[in-house]
């Protein structure tokens, strides 16, 4: 949140926005700086030319042109103002959208952005404007004990206590209209030959996978923080390498749990402690001179209550990998990775391996049991000419895996939870979250999915459809009905969903319009089975949701 001058600031800045559409309705297909870099990576699969680029390390900062760098005048390198609206009927979806919160009705989002270089200087300004109608979400009601799912007292306390006491991340964040103003994708960079340094509130994202990412996306608002990173690959005697530091602060949303009006889930809730936290991580990709389409890496974040801060060791990423983070109450994650690139096949394959628990390394993810979790995906291209201007149709794969890979892992000897899922703290109890919304993958702890799309692709135009299959908390699943016990519980109870979507961008001058229809079906909502549907039937917790959303960005390619 801002103060009340940059409040007027931002909504002066984005009258422009509003003018230029004022008539249209929009989100998704997402029209973000992050979403829009993937057509530069479907263009260098179709080139046949190897690139060196990783698309391992993305950013929200239109690029540095050192061809243009002048102390003598002020280049306006970036122009352009984007508005969406997304509406939900039943459910809170939206996912990897940024300033944008999980809200039921319409919501709107504004962004008027500029970027402006000056000698070795870069500063882009583009504030955010998000508001939301925050419909009630028919969720189980008020007077749901939880007797359906056995023994009444257990099944809020568990829940609490393996999932909403230790994240701050509730299904939906407000129960009346929201008007929320942001900083947004601003940020100010120095640039040398190889290497900028800057402070930003951008989105970034790190890791290969085009959908889902365990250690940072933008599924959650951007965060200040300082960055030192390589502007381009640098050229090493082992290969091309690109790094990024960061170090930051995350603001808590004060946001309670989405069920916590209701008196026998409330009863269990203990409020979070109030104090800033820091968070501090890095990235590093290598690309192996011997396989130029190779790209290999790491990642890893850590982050702490701001008082329990001590020295440098705390302030940058350089203990991350140490395995006493949680006696420091500094809890850490991290992931290796791999993306492969085979242009002359217009395909990559890609594979991201973590643990949530310290900086993963090759060696320290293979030696002890820890709670893990992965990313793979494939892409694969199909020319529909030798001549581009038919474009290509291009089939894609994902999944991730966030669930426990053991259940010693979920509760301990005495039957109660250790508290270890994925982006959950005990110690730091919003979690790896900002602003209530998750850092990571959007699946959250304990959850998995599978996506599958489909579409016609030529350089900004896309048109296709897909099928996702999201499972949420199999960790909390697990402990309330398995319990640790040789019985293997009820296992027609998971909470699923189903999603298919049609989907469509296309570029007409200095337009770009988007647009998604999605019809989303959710069995056992919050993992409850009521009803005369028996075992495998329908059950009166089941829901359906219809979300559309359009989205338009204009580019301004007047030259300043």
């Amino acid at each position: 949140m801002v103060n009340k001058s940059t409040k007027l600031l931002v909504r002066l800045s984005l009258l422009l926005a509003t003018l230029l559409w004022s008539q249209l309705q929009a989100q998704q297909i997402d029209l973000n700086n992050i979403a829009l870099m993937d057509v530069n990576r479907v263009s260098s699969l179709l080139d046949t030319s190897s690139s060196s680029n990783s698309y391992t390390i993305r950013n929200s900062s239109v690029v540095f042109n050192a061809n243009v760098k002048s102390w003598k005048k002020v280049f306006v390198n970036h122009f352009s103002a984007m508005s969406h609206l997304q509406e939900n009927s039943n459910l809170p979806f939206g996912f990897n959208d940024g300033s944008m919160i999980p809200s039921v009705g319409k919501q709107h989002f504004y962004n008027f952005q500029v970027g402006v270089q000056w000698g070795n200087f870069t500063l882009q300004f583009a504030p955010e404007k998000v508001n939301a109608e925050n419909f009630a979400v028919q969720g189980l009601g008020n007077d749901f004990d939880g007797s359906a799912n056995g023994n009444p007292g257990n099944f809020w306390r568990r829940y609490y206590e393996i999932s909403e006491n230790i994240i701050e991340a509730p299904n939906t964040h407000f129960n009346k209209k929201s008007d929320e103003n942001f900083i947004g994708q601003t940020s100010i960079k120095y640039h040398t030959k190889n290497v900028s340094f800057g402070i930003s509130t951008e989105n970034l994202w790190w890791g290969p996978g085009i959908h889902y990412s365990l250690v940072l996306t933008n599924n959650a608002p951007g965060f200040l923080h300082y960055s030192i990173n390589t502007n381009k690959p640098i050229h090493t005697f082992i290969g091309n390498i690109e790094v990024q530091f960061i170090g930051g602060s995350l603001q808590n949303g004060f946001l309670k749990p989405s069920e916590n009006n209701n008196p026998y889930a409330a009863q269990w809730y203990t409020p979070k402690d109030p104090n800033e936290r820091y968070i501090t991580g890095m990235i590093l990709t290598i690309n192996p001179k011997w396989t130029k389409n190779l790209f290999l890496g790491l990642s890893n974040m850590a982050y702490i209550y701001q008082r329990d801060m001590n020295g440098l060791e705390d302030a940058t990423a350089l203990s991350n990998f140490s395995k006493y983070t949680s006696l420091k109450k500094r809890p850490a994650l991290g992931a290796v990775f791999l993306r492969y690139a085979l242009p002359k096949d217009h395909a990559e394959v890609f594979f991201e391996y973590g643990r949530n628990d310290r900086g993963a390394t090759p060696i320290n993810i293979l030696y002890d049991s820890v709670a893990t979790g992965y990313v793979a995906g494939v892409r694969k291209l199909f020319p529909l000419s030798s001549n581009s201007k038919y474009g290509a149709i291009s089939l894609n794969i994902e999944i991730v895996q966030l669930k426990m890979p053991q259940a010693n892992l979920i509760w301990d000897a005495n039957l109660m939870s250790k508290q270890s899922s994925w982006y959950t703290n005990k110690q730091v109890r919003q979690g790896y979250t900002n602003k209530g919304q998750i850092l990571g993958s959007y699946v959250g702890p304990g959850g998995s999915g599978q996506i599958m799309q489909l579409a016609w692709v030529k350089g900004m135009n896309k048109i296709g459809a897909g099928i996702e299959r999201v499972s949420h908390n199999k960790d909390f699943y697990y402990y309330n009905y398995f319990n640790g016990l040789t019985y293997p519980g009820p296992n027609f109870k998971y909470w699923s969903d189903f999603i298919y979507s049609f989907y469509m961008r296309v570029k007409v001058g200095n337009f770009i319009l988007a647009s998604e229809v999605k019809k989303s079906e959710s069995y056992n909502y919050l993992w409850t089975k009521t009803g005369n549907g028996g075992l495998y039937g329908p059950s009166d917790t089941d829901r359906t949701n219809t979300q559309f959303n359009i989205s338009l960005r204009y580019l301004f390619n007047r030259k300043f």
